[in-house]
């Protein structure tokens, strides 16, 4: 879980940095990649909910 919040928070930096630099620059390669951090967040969040779901059955 600690490991999955890790991620997350680097993609979420990620993806303020790269909103950062589409303000200074708009290109159209760096919107694609932008929309590309979604492919990697997914698993993460299902990983996520498969643990807290464990986690309430045990209780």
């Amino acid at each position: 879980m600690i490991e999955n919040n890790l991620w997350l928070g680097r993609i979420r930096q990620a993806r303020q940095d790269m909103f950062i630099a589409l303000m200074e620059c708009l290109n159209t390669r760096l919107v694609k990649r932008l929309a590309g951090l979604k492919r990697y967040e997914r698993p993460i969040r299902a990983a996520q909910r498969r643990v807290l779901k464990r986690w309430l059955k045990q209780e």
